[in-house]
């Protein structure tokens, strides 16, 4: 780990201690990943539950982790006086005029998984109208779904914490 009092902290560092301190967390091992720790846990669960297991249920992805200790960071830096730092360098972006935490840099899956898992839904992804496909596998409608496009339906990933960007 690193001292937070430190004027300059790598963002690599930032995102090990990061990810290290979440491997605890998650009752990891030393020098496991959070990914490890993340399969791990799903093969635990399957193993004792014949029911779909949700992502939600599942610890942080290491990509999800390092933007979330970036994050963090930032807002100690904040706390701290040192309002400086870019947001959308340290785990934001911009969409829309507001800031929302960035998740991932990666695709939910593979290519070749996201164009089997699709919807064809017509009426708005609700609940009962997209049980044979996104919704069933738990997950959300993306740029793949023939009708919605992941973005006009009531399936997909609202950003829930947005902060209004100040106009320049």
């Amino acid at each position: 780990m690193f001292n937070l009092s430190q004027k300059h902290v790598s963002k690599e560092d930032i995102i090990e201690s990061g990810e290290k301190l979440l491997v605890s967390l998650y009752k990891g091992v030393h020098g496991q990943t959070l990914n490890t720790v993340r399969l791990a846990s799903f093969t635990e669960r399957v193993a004792k539950s014949s029911i779909f297991i949700h992502h939600k249920l599942l610890p942080l992805t290491s990509d999800a982790s390092k933007f979330h200790s970036l994050r963090v960071y930032l807002q100690i830096q904040d706390w701290k006086g040192n309002t400086s730092l870019d947001p959308t360098e340290w785990g934001w972006e911009n969409v829309g005029n507001k800031l929302c935490p960035t998740t991932t840099d990666r695709p939910p899956a593979p290519a070749h998984i996201m164009k089997i898992i699709r919807c064809t839904c017509q009426t708005g992804c609700r609940i009962l109208a997209c049980y044979k496909s996104c919704r069933k596998v738990g997950f959300e409608c993306t740029p793949a779904c023939s009708t919605c496009k992941g973005l006009s339906c009531e399936n997909f990933i609202k950003p829930e914490l947005g902060m209004d960007v100040e106009p320049n």
